[in-house]
C-alpha cells in the first residue's frame, strides 16, 4: 500500500475536447491517445504534483464522526449550461467564474442550497397482529391527479342554468369575437351597396338614395352589367366568411366551448365548403315548406296564408335539419334519433329558440321592408345588425345542440329511457 501511495499522477488535458484525463508522474515528456477524440496528447510536468490516494480495503472503512464531518469542506454542484458536465466548488466560492474541463464554457458557482428535508409519514399508532396488512393510506385532496385522470379529464365548461339565455346577447361583442363581427359587417355593407349598384335600380330607379329622379337611377341601371360580376364575387366572398364563421360557432357551442377557438383558416375554399353545405341544407328544408304550401291550398287558404306557411316551414327544418346533420356526422341523409327526440322532450327548449331567432328575424325583414325607399341607408344600418343575427343565431343553435346532447344522449347510451 506504501508503494501505491507513493506514485504520484499528472493530470492532462486534451488540446480539442478539453477531457481531462491522469497519466504517471514518471511518464512525463510522453504521448498519449485522447480516450474520447483519438488527440495525441503531450504529458507535462506540472506544477504542482497531486499524491494518488489508493483505494479502501473492505476492512478499513471507519464511521464518520460529527467532528471529522465539520472540519471537511463543503461543496456545492456545478452543472455546466453546455454540455451539462456536473462540477464541484466549495461553497465560499459562490458568484465565482469557473470553467468547464469538457467544453470550457464558463459559469458562475450559484449559491449553495440545502436540500429539502423529507419528513416521514406519522405513524398509526394501534396494535396489529404479525400477518395483519399495513394500514391503509389517505390520499389528500390536494395530491396531483394520476395521469389517466388527466388524459379522461371532463370539459371545464358546464351546461348554463339558462344555456338560451346567458351570454346570447353579448357574444358577438366579446374579445375572440367582436373582430370577426366587424369583418362580417363591412362586407355585408360593401357587398350590399355593390349589389344594389348592380341590379337594385332596376327594381327602384326613382329611389331617393340616387340623387332625385330616374335619369341617375336609368344610368346606374344602364352601368349595372359593370357591376353585376363585382356583386357577385363579393357577395359569394361575404356569405361564404358568415358561413365559416356560422358553422365554427355551432360546433364549438354544441361541444360545451364557452370561447371559440377553431375559427376559419384563411383559405376561401374551406369558407366556400361550408356555404354549400348551408345550401344543401337550406334546399332540404324547402321541400317541407313545399308539403305547408301544399296543405294551405288542400285547405283552401288564402294565397298570402300559403306563403306565410311556406316561410315559417322553411324557417322551422333549418335547424333541426342542420343539428341532425352535425350529430349523425352526414348531410347527404340527416337523420339523428336524439335531435328527433328532443323534438317531443325537449319542446320547451325548441320554442324558446324558434321565438328569439323567429322575432329578431321578422324584425330585420320589416325594416328592410319599410326603408326599401332608402336603400344605402338601410343596407348600412341593417349591415352591423345581420352581422350580429347570424352570430347570435350560430350561438343559440350551438347551445341547444348542447343541451340535447347533455340531456338525452348520456340516456340514451345506458338504454333507460330519456325525460325531459
Amino acid at each position: 500500500m506504501l508503494a501505491e501511495s507513493s506514485e504520484q499522477y499528472v493530470p492532462v488535458v486534451c488540446p480539442k475536447c478539453r477531457a481531462r484525463m491522469h497519466a504517471l508522474a514518471v511518464h512525463v515528456g510522453r504521448t498519449v491517445a485522447c480516450p474520447d477524440c483519438g488527440t495525441r496528447c503531450t504529458v507535462t510536468a506540472p506544477t504542482t504534483v497531486t499524491p494518488a490516494v489508493a483505494p479502501a480495503r473492505p476492512d478499513e472503512y471507519s464511521l464518520r464522526n460529527d467532528e471529522s464531518s465539520a472540519e471537511s469542506p463543503s461543496w456545492t454542484l456545478v452543472l455546466c449550461p453546455k454540455c451539462h458536465t456536473r462540477m464541484h466548488a466549495r461553497r465560499e466560492h459562490a458568484g465565482q467564474r469557473i470553467r468547464c474541463p469538457e467544453c470550457a464554457t464558463i459559469t458562475t458557482v450559484p449559491e449553495h442550497r440545502e436540500p429539502a428535508r423529507r419528513h416521514a409519514p406519522d405513524l398509526v399508532v394501534g396494535e396489529y397482529d404479525m400477518g395483519a396488512p399495513p394500514p391503509a393510506v389517505v390520499i389528500p385532496l390536494s395530491a396531483p391527479p394520476l395521469p389517466a385522470a388527466i388524459e379522461h379529464r371532463v370539459p371545464v365548461s358546464s351546461l348554463p342554468r339558462h344555456p338560451l339565455l346567458s351570454g346570447i346577447y353579448t357574444f358577438p361583442w366579446r374579445g375572440e369575437v367582436a373582430s370577426r363581427w366587424c369583418v362580417l359587417a363591412l362586407a355585408l355593407a360593401g357587398s350590399g351597396c355593390v349589389a344594389w349598384l348592380a341590379f337594385g335600380s332596376q327594381l327602384s330607379p326613382n329611389n331617393a338614395d340616387l340623387g332625385g329622379g330616374g335619369g341617375l337611377g336609368a344610368a346606374v341601371a344602364v352601368s349595372g352589367g359593370a357591376f353585376g360580376a363585382t356583386a357577385f364575387f363579393t357577395s359569394l366572398w361575404t356569405w361564404s366568411f358568415a358561413a365559416a364563421c356560422l358553422m365554427a360557432i355551432v360546433r364549438e357551442s354544441a361541444s360545451g366551448a364557452d370561447e371559440i377557438v377553431e375559427w376559419p383558416t384563411l383559405d376561401w375554399r374551406d369558407w366556400l365548403y361550408n356555404l354549400l353545405f348551408l345550401l344543401y341544407i337550406a334546399a332540404l328544408a324547402s321541400v317541407a315548406s313545399v308539403g305547408a304550401g301544399w296543405l294551405t291550398n288542400a285547405l283552401g287558404a288564402a294565397a298570402g296564408v300559403s306563403w306565410v306557411a311556406r316561410v315559417a316551414a322553411s324557417f322551422a327544418a333549418f335547424p333541426f335539419l342542420m343539428l341532425s346533420a352535425l350529430e349523425s356526422g352526414t348531410a347527404l341523409f340527416p337523420v339523428s334519433a336524439p335531435i328527433f327526440m328532443s323534438l317531443f322532450r325537449l319542446p320547451l327548449a325548441w320554442i324558446v329558440f324558434y321565438f328569439q331567432t323567429g322575432v329578431w328575424l321578422t324584425i330585420l325583414i320589416m325594416i328592410a321592408v319599410l326603408g326599401f325607399h332608402w336603400p344605402y341607408t338601410v343596407i348600412l344600418l341593417l349591415a352591423p345588425a345581420v352581422a350580429a343575427y347570424i352570430f347570435i343565431y350560430a350561438r343559440l343553435l350551438g347551445r341547444l345542440g348542447w343541451l340535447i346532447v347533455e340531456r338525452l344522449e348520456p340516456q340514451t347510451e345506458s338504454g333507460a329511457d330519456a325525460t325531459s
